[in-house]
């Protein structure tokens, strides 16, 4: 679920290497793994303190967490933040389970000894926010989605706890010598930033 704040990353970093060319694709833990191992990507995104990758170079980028997304008649919209437990109680629409994301979200609500009530399930966050926005589910995904859209008119996003939780994401990249010129350098680059200050000053401006 790094999506989101992918760019916060990769935009400033194509401005210092300007004539270096980038594709990004979405892939499974398990996918990043194999492509790694085989030389077929130089660099990937994904959780560090959960299903780790093996033989890789890490550099922390942020902390993930939690919010619930409902909708303003869902009667929980005044609250200040919400227990897994309660969210349990309302349709929600998540990804699917073969992504890391949703594995993640089910430990958290079976932490809270709840079962999430899925009635909707997609591996594409286009075809989730077009049913949470036009439909009756609600959803939980993490807080660098809301970079992604301005507040829509019905819809609140609500912290989740009962129990808090947080996640490390950051870059990976082969453990080899040598490392290719271009994940050295985005490494290194990464090294330097404050993403998590980052993502919180866009989410919440002023």
């Amino acid at each position: 679920m790094s999506l989101p704040a992918l760019a916060l990353v990769t935009t400033p970093f194509a401005a210092i290497h300007s004539r270096t060319r980038y594709q990004i694709i979405s892939q499974t833990s398990f996918e990043i793994q194999g492509d790694l191992d085989d030389f077929k990507i130089d660099v990937a995104v994904t959780y560090l303190d959960n299903e780790a990758l093996s033989h890789v170079r890490t550099v922390p980028l942020y902390r993930e967490r939690y919010v619930l997304i409902t909708h303003e008649a869902s009667g929980f919209s005044e609250l200040k933040s919400i227990s897994w437990a309660k969210a349990a109680t309302l349709p929600l629409c998540l990804l699917t389970p073969s992504m890391q994301n949703r594995r993640i979200i089910d430990a958290q609500f079976r932490a809270a000894g709840v079962q999430a009530n899925a009635v909707m399930e997609t591996n594409s966050l286009v075809t989730l926010w077009s049913h949470l926005a036009f439909g009756q589910w609600s959803t939980v995904l993490p807080q660098t989605f809301l970079l992604l859209f301005e507040r829509r008119r019905g819809l609140v996003s609500i912290p989740l706890v009962e129990p808090e939780a947080f996640h490390t994401l950051g870059l990976v990249a082969a453990d080899r010598e040598p490392l290719a010129p271009l994940p050295r350098a985005l490494l290194d680059y990464a090294q330097g930033l404050d993403l998590t200050a980052e993502i919180e000053r866009r989410i919440h401006p002023g």
